[in-house]
């Protein structure tokens, strides 16, 4: 993860890649938890290098193993829904989303926020208004933040940062510059 952290995006990809061969191979095998959270890993690390098939494929690997945890499957639901937003494909979008706001209301407490930015995103998906888009994306930005308080809310709010692809959607700018911005600006504030 501090790869991640620190925006080396690219030796992310490439730790990823070895440790893909190693779970492969056999040589690494870790119980299911850490397993799932390395498939997020690299779901997200090259999610964040804008290799979506490779994203895709784990974040599918993830939902394929029913025996992980919920909170990385939820993870890997939104991340999709994210992919697909992206992408324009409302096909998927609106197909898978049903299944995912019915296996969100089914886990456990705190997933309002996943809940939230789902609905706003098939909203979007559906309004051709950008600046009506925008408005809804910082809507839900503030709303956002007010959750990071609670703390069910906030380990889930800590795997993807959902500001932080917020504020790349209203802004125009790759979820990847506005990450690290934000990231490189945490560690300045936390040094001083």
């Amino acid at each position: 993860k501090h790869l991640l952290y620190r925006g080396l995006y690219a030796e992310g990809v490439h730790r990823c890649s070895q440790l893909s061969d190693q779970l492969r191979n056999g040589d690494l095998r870790p119980d299911p938890y850490f397993e799932a959270q390395f498939y997020y890993l690299f779901a997200y690390f090259h999610y964040i290098t804008e290799a979506r098939d490779e994203a895709m494929f784990w974040a599918d690997r993830i939902l394929d193993v029913p025996e992980f945890r919920d909170e990385v499957r939820v993870n890997a639901i939104v991340l999709k829904h994210i992919m697909a937003y992206e992408s324009g494909d409302g096909i998927s979008f609106s197909r898978e989303l049903p299944a995912s706001l019915f296996f969100l209301d089914h886990c456990k407490p705190g997933l309002s926020a996943e809940r939230a930015l789902l609905e706003a995103l098939e909203k979007a998906m559906r309004n051709p208004d950008q600046n009506a888009v925008k408005l809804s994306f910082r809507e839900l930005r503030e709303a956002l933040q007010t959750l990071r308080a609670n703390p069910f809310e906030k380990n889930h709010l800590s795997s993807f940062d959902a500001v932080a692809w917020l504020d790349s959607q209203v802004e125009g700018i790759p979820f990847r510059d506005v990450f690290s911005r934000r990231e490189s600006t945490e560690k300045f504030r936390m040094m001083r």
